[in-house]
């Protein structure tokens, strides 16, 4: 028997997964990823 099933996008999977991490608390911004890692954000 043939069953059809919605199509998830990729993209879809990954933004669910963003805004999970968003609300637990586990992501960061640009500012403190540059820090962490010693890249200066302020080249001119």
């Amino acid at each position: 028997r043939l069953q059809i099933a919605p199509a998830v996008s990729p993209f879809d999977a990954l933004a669910e997964e963003a805004v999970k991490e968003y609300k637990e608390g586990r992501t960061r911004t640009i500012e403190e990823y540059a820090k962490e890692k010693d890249i200066p954000l302020n080249v001119e």
